[in-house]
C-alpha cells in the first residue's frame, strides 16, 4: 500500500513541474524585453509650497527623469469650478525639486495632477499624482537669480559657434535683461548677439563665429528685472575659452524632409548627451538644414571613446530656432546611410604657419629717381604646402596685415611664387636716402608669413637722361609703365608716361642700355595690363608693348644726354654711344654732352 501511496506521489509532482513549465513557456517574457523594464513603481509628493502667487515648489520622494519633470504637458491645475490654472514655466532647482512658475493665483483651493513622471532608471509611476493646496494672493517681492548656465564658468574648448544658455528661477522682463546682457571677447569687445527666450529660458546665440583660442565674458548686470519687476539678486559673471583651431573639427550630415515640412521647421541639436534632452539641460550647438536637408557643424572640439557627439532633430513647431519645452514633437528621425548617433570626433591638423619669402629684389640697385620695380618669390612647401594667395609691402614702417603695397602674383615653379609691383616716385619721396621695405605673404589657410625686408639707396651717380614718347597706331598711351633694362636684363630706370604719352628718365652713365620696354597699366595697379583695352586695341597677357619696334607702337624720338657739370663734362668722352634695339636696325646717339 505504501508503495503505492509513494507512486501515486511521484506522479503527480512530475505532472505538476510538467504543467509549471507549460505555463512558463506560453506566458513568458517576449523575445528582446526584460521583464525588469516593465517593472512600474509609484512616485509621491513630499511636498506643495507655494511661495507666492506665480510661485509653487514641488518635493518629489525621489530623483526625477528630467525628461517627464520638465515636461509642461505632465502638469494641470484645477481651481474651484474646473477654472484651469496656466502653468508659464518649469525649473529642476535639483533632481527631486522643481519650481512651477504660473500666472497669478486667487486665495483659494486647487487640486495639482502629475502624470507620466518617471524615476532616473526611467520606470514610470503606475498612477498619477493628486494633490491640493491653497493658493496665494500676495505678490512676488523675491529678488530673481540665476540658477544655471552654459557653458560653464572656466569652461574651455568651447566650440565657436556655441548656444550660451541661462536658466533663471523666474520668468525676466524681457527689455531689462536684454539691456543688462552682454558678451565680450578678451580684448572688451563687444559681441552682437540675438535671444530666444521662453519664459525662464534664455538662449544667447552669437550672431558671428566667435574666434578661436579667445577668452570670452558673460555678464548678466543686477539691472536686469522680473516681471514683478524685482531686481536680480546679484549681478552675474563667467568666463569660457574657445577650442584651438588646432584640434576642432566639424560634423555634417543629412535629413530626409517630408513634403509637409520644411528646413525653417527643424532644428538640429548637437551635444554629448545620448538622450534628447531640451536643449537647455546639456550645453548644445543648434542649426538649421539647408533646403536640401544638408546641415554642418562646425568648431567642435574633439571627443573620446567615452564622450561622443550625438545629433538629434526636432520640429520647432513655435518656429523660435531652439527645440524646448514648447515645441511639442518628439524627436525626428535622421536619415541613417548619411547621419550617425554616437560621433567620434578627432582633432583636425591645421597650418598656423605663413609662406616664407625666399628672396627680394629691387630695380634699379642704384636709384636715383622715379618709380621702383620689387620683385619677391615666396613659398609654403615648409609651412603647410598651401597656395599663395596675396603678397604686400610696407614702406618704412609695418601696419596690419593686408594694409600694405600688393605684389601681382605671377608664376608658381617648384613650391615657388614669384610677384611683382611697381612702386610708384611718389610713395619714396619722403622716405630719405635710405628706405626699407618689408615684404611678406598670405596662404589660402590664412596665415600671414614673416617679414623679408630689402633696403632702397639713394644713389649720387653721374646719370644719363633719355626721353621718349609711347603711341599705338599713332595715339599715345598715357599712363603707360617704361623699363630700362641693361645688359643683364635688369632694370636701371623706371617711369609712367604722362598724359601725351611722354617719358623722361634717368638711370647711371655707367650702365649700357639693352631695351627700353613700355606696358600699358590702364587700371592703375602698377603691373602691365591683363586684356586690357587701349582705344580698339585689346592687349593680350604677358605680351607688353615694346616701345622700341621700328613699326607701331614706337618711340616717336628719342635723345640722351649727359647730366653733369661742364667741369665733369670736360673729362668724358666724346663719343658716348646709346646702342638700343629697334626691330632690324640700330639707331645711335653719339657726341651726346654736345646737346647740353
Amino acid at each position: 500500500m505504501y508503495k503505492v501511496i509513494k507512486n501515486i506521489t511521484l506522479l503527480l509532482f512530475t505532472l505538476l513541474l510538467l504543467v509549471l513549465f507549460l505555463t512558463c513557456a506560453k506566458v513568458g517574457t517576449p523575445p528582446g524585453r526584460s521583464y525588469e523594464t516593465e517593472r512600474e513603481i509609484k512616485i509621491t509628493i513630499g511636498s506643495v509650497e507655494v511661495i507666492d502667487r506665480t510661485h509653487l515648489v514641488i518635493t518629489f520622494s525621489s530623483a526625477i527623469s528630467p525628461v517627464t519633470a520638465l515636461d509642461i504637458k505632465n502638469y494641470s491645475i484645477y481651481a474651484e469650478g474646473g477654472t484651469v490654472l496656466k502653468i508659464e514655466d518649469i525649473i529642476d532647482n535639483r533632481k527631486d525639486v522643481v519650481t512651477l512658475i504660473t500666472e497669478p493665483m486667487e486665495e483659494v483651493n486647487y487640486r495639482l495632477t502629475i502624470t507620466n513622471m518617471k524615476d532616473e532608471q526611467g520606470f514610470t509611476s503606475r498612477e498619477a499624482i493628486i494633490t491640493t493646496f491653497k493658493g496665494s494672493d500676495s505678490d512676488d517681492h523675491t529678488p530673481p537669480a540665476v540658477v544655471k548656465i552654459y557653458p560653464k564658468k572656466g569652461d574651455k574648448n568651447i566650440t565657436a559657434n556655441p548656444t550660451i544658455t541661462v536658466i533663471f528661477n523666474d520668468i525676466m522682463d524681457e527689455y531689462s535683461t536684454i539691456k543688462a546682457i552682454e558678451l565680450t571677447d578678451d580684448l572688451n569687445e563687444q559681441i552682437p548677439f540675438r535671444i530666444s527666450r521662453h519664459g525662464a529660458i534664455w538662449h544667447i546665440l552669437p550672431e558671428r563665429a566667435l574666434h578661436f583660442s579667445t577668452e570670452y565674458k558673460l555678464k548678466i548686470d543686477d539691472e536686469a528685472r522680473d516681471i514683478s519687476g524685482n531686481n536680480l539678486y546679484a549681478p552675474t559673471t563667467i568666463k569660457f575659452t574657445t577650442i584651438n583651431d588646432y584640434s576642432c573639427g566639424s560634423i555634417s550630415g543629412y535629413i530626409q524632409l517630408n513634403e509637409d515640412v520644411t528646413e525653417t521647421d527643424i532644428d538640429i541639436v548637437i551635444s554629448t548627451d545620448s538622450s534628447p534632452l531640451p536643449a537647455y539641460r546639456t550645453p548644445i550647438t543648434l542649426t538649421s538644414p539647408a533646403e536640401d536637408g544638408s546641415f554642418t557643424f562646425k568648431g567642435l572640439s574633439p571627443t573620446t571613446e567615452d564622450k561622443l557627439y550625438y545629433i538629434h532633430a526636432f520640429l520647432d513647431t513655435d518656429a523660435d530656432g531652439i527645440y524646448d519645452m514648447y515645441d511639442t514633437s518628439g524627436p525626428i528621425s535622421l536619415k541613417k546611410r548619411e547621419v550617425k548617433t554616437g560621433i567620434l570626433l578627432t582633432p583636425k591638423v591645421v597650418d598656423r604657419i605663413g609662406p616664407e619669402i625666399l628672396t627680394t629684389k629691387v630695380y634699379p640697385a642704384q636709384y636715383i629717381e622715379g618709380d621702383i620695380m620689387l620683385t619677391a618669390e615666396a613659398t609654403d612647401m615648409d609651412t603647410g604646402g598651401q597656395t599663395i594667395k596675396q603678397m604686400e609691402a610696407f614702406i618704412g614702417e609695418i601696419a596690419s596685415n593686408g594694409t600694405g603695397f600688393p605684389l601681382y602674383i605671377e608664376d608658381t615653379v617648384d613650391g615657388k611664387t614669384s610677384g611683382s609691383t611697381i612702386i610708384p616716385e611718389e610713395l619714396l619721396k619722403f622716405k630719405g636716402a635710405h628706405t626699407t621695405l618689408h615684404i611678406h605673404a598670405l596662404d589660402s589657410e590664412g596665415n600671414w608669413g614673416d617679414f623679408n625686408t630689402v633696403e632702397i639707396t639713394k644713389s649720387r651717380v653721374k646719370t644719363m637722361k633719355i626721353e621718349g614718347k609711347v603711341t599705338l597706331e599713332a595715339e599715345p598711351v598715357p599712363e603707360a609703365l617704361v623699363i630700362i633694362e641693361n645688359n643683364d636684363q635688369n632694370p636701371v630706370a623706371i617711369g609712367r608716361c604722362d598724359d601725351e604719352g611722354r617719358f623722361n628718365l634717368e638711370y647711371p652713365i655707367s650702365e649700357i642700355i639693352s631695351t627700353i620696354t613700355a606696358f600699358s597699366d590702364i587700371n592703375g595697379n602698377n603691373h602691365f595690363d591683363d586684356g586690357e583695352p587701349v582705344g580698339s586695341v585689346k592687349f593680350t597677357e604677358g605680351i607688353p608693348i615694346n616701345i622700341l619696334l621700328s613699326h607701331p607702337p614706337e618711340i616717336t624720338y628719342a635723345c640722351a644726354r649727359v647730366i653733369t657739370t661742364y667741369d665733369e663734362m670736360k673729362n668724358l668722352s666724346s663719343d658716348i654711344t646709346l646702342t638700343a634695339i629697334a626691330g632690324d636696325d640700330d639707331f645711335d646717339l653719339k657726341n651726346v654732352y654736345a646737346e647740353l
